[in-house]
């Protein structure tokens, strides 16, 4: 037969891993439900996060076919505009349009006075009135 001695610091160590346990579970219980409140947080976020996902890209599609609409409305005026005027232009160059060639040179050259200031403001305004003379008079001839 053995005995054991037991001591005082055995028995103060015994009841302290006694309290340990029930202050484990006490804690372990707090923190299981931290956890729960936790996940609770998370997957709200989570699903506002998909709500507000779903809600930019809902309006950036909207976006994005208004653009696409008015982009081609902006072509398909565009390409009017050019046909319209290239058969202006290919209809003044067979009728022979009066004054010739320079006639001709006179109307593709843009000579209104200040257009350069107006195309670009950053640059000062050239006087064109000595060309516009120039081939005025090489158009009548």
């Amino acid at each position: 037969m053995s005995f054991s001695v037991t001591s005082e610091s055995d028995l103060d160590h015994r009841s302290t891993s006694a309290s340990d346990g029930l202050h484990n579970m006490e804690q372990s219980e707090a923190v299981q439900q931290w956890r729960a409140q936790f996940e609770a947080k998370i997957s709200e976020k989570n699903a506002s996060e998909v709500a507000a996902l779903d809600q930019w890209r809902r309006a950036a599609t909207q976006e994005f076919s208004a653009w696409l609409r008015n982009h081609e409305d902006e072509l398909a005026r565009n390409k009017r505009l050019n046909r319209d005027s290239q058969e202006a232009y290919l209809q003044d160059r067979e009728q022979g349009a009066h004054g010739g060639e320079w006639h001709r040179v006179a109307i593709l050259c843009d000579l209104a006075a200040n257009s350069g200031a107006a195309a670009r403001p950053s640059l000062p305004a050239k006087d064109v009135s000595r060309m516009r003379g120039i081939l005025g008079r090489l158009g009548a001839e």
